[in-house]
């Protein structure tokens, strides 16, 4: 009997690919030092792109892509209202 839930094959693939995702527009991130600050640089479509690459052959879960996904939104900043850490304490 396949597994069902949080530890089907299908939902902890989505997980690494939302994390590979969520890894991806950290590491591209700019970081302003004046701002103290990262804002993504990258758009859903390049997101999307390095994910494909990342999981060949495995279709990409809608959902996959972060909702902060987006060209120029700040990621983390000195004053916790970056878009990663209102999601990190469950406020998104």
């Amino acid at each position: 009997m396949a597994k069902r839930g949080k530890n089907s094959k299908e939902h902890i693939l989505f997980k690494k690919q939302f994390y590979a995702a969520k890894s991806f527009i950290l590491d591209s991130a700019f970081d302003d030092d004046c701002l103290s600050e990262k804002a993504n640089v990258l758009t859903p479509n390049e997101i999307e792109r390095h994910l494909e690459i990342v999981f060949a052959g495995e279709g990409i879960y809608k959902g996959a892509v972060p909702s902060y996904g987006e060209d120029g939104t700040v990621l983390v900043d000195s004053r916790g209202r970056g878009a990663i850490q209102i999601g990190q304490q469950g406020t998104e």
